[in-house]
């Protein structure tokens, strides 16, 4: 199995590099985030334990140079798995969120990913057993329960889920499954960051374990925005 991971370099995203990196079933991983130095690390790591690795270093927030970057680093490379991690949260009410801060949000949390699937869609489809994971929120997950300052992330990450279910629709006859993982609260440095008063008990290593056996585990959704979380938020 191949993985493509957006979002590589901290939190979730590294510490499911850490898990894929050591197990059998995995022959190459591929990394993209904007912090080089990380990247560089985790391709040793990676290496080391005998798979092939690549990484690209690449500025999400820079929406318009994604699929031609990314298409770019596919060239030579086959896809089975694409897991888009990349994400980024800005705390406060809507009415004092800047303009920019705001397009910030939704480059990195939602059109990132579109200009991703698109650069990754001619080498994925050419797989046996393609699938597409994406990063989720349990604050874009309609009827959920809502948190003030959080309107630009919430509704970038609500956006990302329906964009799971119209892709697995989509395509279908590619048997491409797309699912989307609504995540509660991680323990991660862009939490701590956001709500620095904020306790929360699941690491990032945790989470990358279940990440990681929905990947590799039996084909039983497409199309799902699943909650995972046990606490609110």
């Amino acid at each position: 199995m191949k993985v493509l991971i957006i979002g590589a370099s901290s939190g979730l995203g590294e510490q499911t590099t850490k898990i894929l990196a050591k197990r059998a079933d995995v022959s190459a991983l591929f990394l993209v985030s904007r912090n080089e130095a990380k990247l560089s690390a985790l391709q040793a790591e990676v290496q080391s334990n005998g798979k092939e690795c690549g990484f690209l270093s690449l500025d999400l927030s820079k929406v318009d140079e994604v699929n031609e970057k990314l298409s770019g680093f596919l060239s030579d490379k086959a896809v089975d798995v694409l897991f888009f991690n990349a994400g980024t949260l800005v705390n406060g009410r809507l009415v004092d969120t800047s303009l920019s801060d705001i397009e910030k949000t939704f480059n990195i949390n939602t059109l990132s990913f579109i200009e991703s699937w698109k650069a990754t869609y001619p080498k994925i489809k050419e797989s046996a057993s393609p699938q597409v994971i994406v990063s989720g929120s349990m604050g874009g997950v309609q009827g959920s329960v809502k948190f003030p300052g959080l309107a630009a992330y919430s509704s970038s990450k609500s956006a990302l889920a329906s964009l799971c279910e119209v892709l697995a629709v989509e395509h279908e006859e590619e048997n491409i499954l797309f699912n989307c993982l609504a995540f509660g609260a991680i323990n991660t440095k862009m939490l701590q960051e956001a709500f620095p008063d904020y306790v929360c008990d699941v690491s990032p290593e945790a989470m990358a374990e279940y990440v990681v056996n929905f990947m590799t585990g039996p084909r039983l959704f497409n199309g799902k925005v699943l909650p995972i979380s046990i606490t609110t938020p």
